[in-house]
């Protein structure tokens, strides 16, 4: 019972202690995101990676977790520790259309918002200092831009049906999802491409 549910039985055990409960969310996002890096960068070596990149649209700074470059490949990588609720998975409407909104779309639209700067830059190489300053990776020979988004716990049905969420109305119908997919799975699937 423990390993079928350690996410949900550690954060009860934490409930009422605010600065443990805290440190545990931080843990959490700290971890998804090292584990990304080290699994991708380790199936692919040689490649190209940046943690972490910050950059600013407007008067609004962003931050992409994870970007790496494979041959003429580069792929944006967002990862979601966020916890799924129990009422979430077990279909109450308003839980689930929130935590696909956290989960799934906005790391979508911050994937998706590096995605159109880069391909800018791709265009316009002159350009390339103003949309991505500081970004310490050639993307000179980039022809294909990836996007992916890692969470940490599974979302049931919807991580591998996207469509679902889209024919509910929680995310727009004419924006282009990221692929999402759990931290277990990806390290299934880099396993196979070995």
């Amino acid at each position: 019972i423990f390993f079928s549910f350690a996410f949900p039985i550690l954060a009860q055990l934490l409930e009422g202690h605010a600065g443990a409960l805290k440190q545990y969310f931080d843990r959490r996002a700290e971890f998804l995101e090292q584990e990304v890096g080290r699994i991708l960068r380790g199936t692919f070596p040689g490649s190209e990676s940046v943690s972490n990149y910050r950059w600013r649209e407007a008067s609004e700074e962003f931050e992409s977790d994870l970007i790496v470059r494979v041959d003429s490949h580069l792929l944006l990588v967002e990862a979601k520790s966020g916890a799924i609720s129990w009422p979430a998975l077990r279909g109450a409407p308003d839980r689930a259309k929130t935590h696909a909104r956290q989960l799934l779309l906005a790391p979508s639209k911050q994937s998706l918002r590096l995605q159109r700067r880069i391909e800018q830059a791709l265009e316009k190489p002159q350009l390339k200092d103003e949309l991505l300053p500081n970004l310490d990776l050639d993307i000179t020979k980039v022809r294909q831009v990836l996007r992916l988004s890692v969470t940490l716990e599974d979302f049931a049905i919807l991580q591998s049906n996207l469509h679902l969420a889209r024919e509910a109305g929680w995310i727009p119908k004419d924006h282009p999802l990221a692929a999402c997919i759990l931290l277990a799975d990806l390290e299934v699937v880099v396993d196979i491409l070995e």
